[in-house]
């Protein structure tokens, strides 16, 4: 399943934006694995490390809620040279990956503490 997130919060007279489209596919072999967009060697080195965490922290979650396996596919990302940091990012990750699991954004909560972070708010 596909899902596209847009992430935009303001705090402290700073906005944090990024939009990422993440395909979850049910598999047994876990990857995640990145379309060939443009400017995708700058996406990787810039943010690469913070998409992986925001996947891998909302797979997890999904893992320990007796979800299925899967792969993930990173299709798209947009950002803004102003607006898009670290945290931004992960937490577009974390949604889009947690609502193409077939979850509800409506478990996650986003918080602030010098940089924006998500939390997956799920029964166990």
């Amino acid at each position: 399943m596909k899902h596209m997130s847009k992430f935009l919060k303001h705090k402290d007279g700073r906005c944090s934006y990024a939009c990422l489209e993440i395909e979850s596919i049910e598999s047994d072999e876990e990857s995640i694995v990145w379309s060939d967009i443009p400017y995708v060697d700058f996406y990787k080195k810039e943010y690469g490390e913070y998409i992986d965490k925001g996947i891998l922290y909302a797979y997890d979650k999904h893992i320990k809620n007796g979800g299925e396996k899967a792969s993930f596919k990173i299709i798209n990302l947009v950002e803004t040279a102003s607006d898009t940091d670290n945290g931004a990012v992960k937490c577009a990750a974390v949604s889009a990956t947690w609502q193409a699991l077939g979850h509800s954004e409506k478990e996650i909560e986003f918080i602030y503490n010098d940089i924006w972070d998500a939390v997956i708010n799920s029964e166990l």
